[in-house]
């Protein structure tokens, strides 16, 4: 099973948070769990990679 990532400061977990939560308000990610994930600090590297390639996609007009 993969490790979360690890961050040198808690407000870091946070900012991708709310990062996340904001990509989701604004429709570019479909699913809360994503933000919810980093809130607990259970959000891997593959899985940040993952999100970060479709939320790419969605913004250049590719619909997955």
């Amino acid at each position: 099973m993969a490790k979360p990532l690890v961050f040198e400061n808690d407000w870091q977990w946070k900012q991708l948070g709310d990062a996340l939560d904001g990509l989701h308000k604004k429709g570019l990610l479909s699913d809360y769990t994503w933000a919810e994930k980093a809130y607990k600090r259970q959000l891997t590297g593959a899985e940040l990679a993952y999100l970060n390639m479709v939320v790419q996609a969605r913004q250049a007009g590719v619909e997955i």
